[in-house]
């Protein structure tokens, strides 16, 4: 969760896949920073790096 409002990651991720910038989604949810946001990334990029065996 990024936020109070409990707002998911993906629901972040999902604006920047769109197209939104940083700055055009702090806008649209004023009480998140910019860290916060960078922060999905960070949490995007090490779940793309988790390997399973199948």
């Amino acid at each position: 969760m990024v936020s109070p409002r409990n707002r998911k990651v993906s629901l972040i991720l999902g604006y920047l896949a769109s197209g939104n910038t940083v700055e055009e989604i702090i806008a649209e949810f004023p009480d998140l920073i910019k860290e916060q946001i960078i922060a999905c990334l960070d949490y995007a990029r090490d779940l793309s790096e988790f390997e399973v065996a199948v």
